[in-house]
This record gives C-alpha cells, sequence and structure tokens, in this order.
C-alpha cells in the first residue's frame, strides 16, 4: 500500500494507466478511489498515468486534530510529496471542490510543477466565506447553522460517500471543512506569497 511521507505527513496513493502524469484531486468527504466512479478513470487511464490520492484527514491518509494541518500550504505540501515520491517533476492537474482548492494552491505556490490545470466546484478568488455570507443572509437573523452537518446529511444520500464517512475522522473532516471556509480568496493569497499564478478554469 503506497504512501508519501515527504510533507512530514502519511498520504495515501495510488497509480493507474500510462502516458503523461494526471494528478487527480477530490473533494470534502470524497476519496481518491472515488474518481473511478462515473467512469472517470477508465476515460483517463489510456491516455494518462493517472495519480489519486486521499486527501490528508480522508481514508488511509493521515487525521491530525490540528487545523494549521490543513491549511491550503500544507495541502500543496502533501501533493507535492506525492509528485517527489513518483519522481515526477511536472504533472496535469485536476482537482474538484476541495481539491479544486488545493490546484488553486499548487498554481500559486508551485507553478513550475503544473503542465496544466482545470479547477471544478470551486471558486478561485472568494472561496467559501463569501459564499457562507450570502446563504447566511436569507436565514432569520441570529440563526446559526452548522454547515458540517448540513454537508454530511446531503453526502449520506450517496452510499459511497456514506461509507466513507462512516469509516472517517469526523473531527478531522471537520478540520478540512473548517480550513476550507476560513481560507482567503487566491488572489489575497497570491499577494501574501509574492508569487505569480496561472488562472483557474471554475466550472
Amino acid at each position: 500500500m503506497p504512501f508519501a511521507t515527504r510533507s512530514g505527513r502519511r498520504i495515501h496513493y495510488e497509480v493507474q494507466g500510462h502516458g503523461p502524469p494526471l494528478l487527480l484531486l477530490h473533494g470534502l468527504l470524497q476519496l481518491g478511489s472515488h474518481w473511478s466512479l462515473k467512469g472517470y478513470l477508465p476515460a483517463l487511464t489510456d491516455a494518462y498515468t493517472v495519480v489519486t490520492f486521499d486527501s490528508l484527514g480522508h481514508g488511509q491518509s493521515d487525521t491530525p486534530h490540528d487545523l494549521e494541518a490543513y491549511a491550503l500550504k500544507h495541502r500543496v505540501e502533501d501533493a507535492l510529496s506525492v509528485l517527489d515520491t513518483l519522481s515526477i517533476d511536472r504533472a496535469h492537474a485536476w482537482g474538484y471542490s476541495m481539491g479544486g482548492w488545493t490546484v488553486c494552491g499548487l498554481a500559486s505556490f508551485a507553478p513550475e510543477r503544473l503542465a496544466s490545470y482545470v479547477v471544478g466546484g470551486w471558486d478561485p478568488v472568494v472561496g467559501l466565506p463569501v459564499a457562507y455570507a450570502a446563504l447566511e443572509k436569507q436565514l432569520k437573523p441570529g440563526t446559526t447553522v452548522d454547515w458540517f452537518q448540513v454537508l454530511l446529511m446531503g453526502a449520506r444520500r450517496a452510499p459511497e460517500l456514506a461509507e466513507a464517512i462512516d469509516a472517517g475522522d469526523l473531527d478531522a473532516l471537520r478540520l478540512c471543512m473548517k480550513a476550507c471556509e476560513t481560507s482567503a480568496g487566491l488572489d489575497e493569497a497570491l499577494v501574501r506569497s509574492g508569487k505569480p499564478g496561472g488562472c483557474c478554469i471554475a466550472a
């Protein structure tokens, strides 16, 4: 069972296919293996060497109970750890939701490691804080919502997500979501880093 540990955190990964390397990054509550659903891997492995991994806090990867461990810079380090373990200098990257957030981080902080990238299900400029603020405006004053529990209820409708949730560490998963919730937009991260980034394709 392969693991990358160069970031100091144990990240479980899998490799399938032949061709140029393509890194697939899953969303919150999902697993790297879920990319095999809906025909993604069969459609990609004839043309690409597809690398999937369980993001920190998910599946067989480490599940620390420290919010800082889930910050974007560490997400980027974990993805680079997988590439470094496989001796991949540059890869195409495709991320969905939380994985899209990480791909935006790769484009910001390590653009030289990306051949191309696609982001789906994530706003690269405002992230989640602005989206939540818009939702909360629709609520009665003083109403509080545990968005993590809302997410769990919706996710459990999919059998593969319900299985991953039941087998997972809920405290770690909550911290994953909190890190996304409190993350600044990509442009602010760029200002702090002083590094140029590419343009994400939001879908």
